[in-house]
């Protein structure tokens, strides 16, 4: 009896596994439509539940474009990891050599945006320079922008001008003085930092604070004087209650003096590669 109650538990499973995948099936172009308008509509959730749905339901077919479907819309969600991964799996299923190229650049922007530039260089050297013109210009257009990430501004210079067109003469002209800008390196934070060693303020005002700088050097002296005249007034030993004071501002105005030449020059050399991109967008246009 027990044997044929499971046998008729079993059945019905079987059964209603079979109808809802015979159902689902069938409505695959439904799903993907649907999927589709939620996407154009922002509605990101719903679209890659549905694109999940149609994986499950129709795993053994070409599913490249649901695999980028589902990439855009963590990339959209700016989950890069997440994107990465499907990415590399539309590249994987994908017969088409111009998507290939596509997906590849895809990735590459997902980790640029991580910084995480060594990995888009892995998948940059990975395309041939034997392809066509336009795909050989994009790829040493992100080549620049992931070595300038590195703070190799040879090899940037380089692959950024590689990328223009032969006609833009002005563009590249416009880009090798830019990579000659003494901007690029200044101010230096090991300068900074040695600077307010020499003198409280010194490192804050040449990575161009004055009023931090200023304010590091009275503080400092204040507290010195503080200590001078208690030694001369009354007793040194009664002038070691100002030492902790001294050491906090000193060795304070130090680490800041570095941390703002840093602020200093990631700002400097973020204005010369907006810069940049605006001389390679001018050729564009052309």
């Amino acid at each position: 009896m027990e044997f044929k109650k499971t046998c008729k538990i079993l059945f019905l499973i079987v059964f209603n596994f079979w109808i809802c995948f015979t159902a689902n099936s069938q409505t695959i172009a439904q799903t993907l439509e649907f999927a589709d308008e939620q996407f154009k509509q922002e509605n990101y959730e719903i679209a890659l539940q549905h694109y999940n749905r149609i994986l499950f339901f129709d795993s053994e077919q070409d599913n490249s474009y649901i695999y980028n479907k589902i990439a855009c819309i963590y990339y959209e969600q700016q989950n890069f990891d997440e994107a990465v991964k499907y990415y590399e799996l539309s590249l994987n299923s994908c017969t088409n050599d111009s998507l290939k190229y596509e997906f590849i650049f895809k990735k590459v922007n997902c980790y640029i945006f991580q910084s995480k530039f060594l990995f888009a260089l892995i998948d940059l050297y990975g395309i041939s320079d034997t392809v066509p013109l336009h795909i050989k210009q994009r790829k040493d257009f992100y080549l620049g922008i992931s070595f300038f990430g590195l703070n190799n501004f040879t090899s940037a210079e380089k692959y950024f001008i590689n990328s223009l067109n032969p006609c833009c003469i002005e563009q590249k002209d416009a880009i090798h003085k830019l990579f000659e800008s003494k901007k690029l390196n200044r101010p230096n934070p090991k300068l900074a930092f040695v600077f307010s060693i020499i003198t409280p303020g010194m490192g804050q005002i040449y990575a161009g604070d004055i009023k931090n700088g200023v304010n590091s050097f009275l503080l400092t002296s204040f507290f010195i004087s503080i200590a001078v005249y208690i030694s001369i007034r009354y007793h040194p030993l009664d002038a070691l209650n100002i030492i902790p004071w001294i050491s906090r501002f000193y060795k304070g105005g130090i680490y800041n003096a570095q941390t703002i030449a840093e602020r200093k020059l990631q700002y400097n050399r973020n204005m010369i590669f907006n810069k940049i991109l605006i001389e390679l967008e001018k050729c564009k246009l052309k």
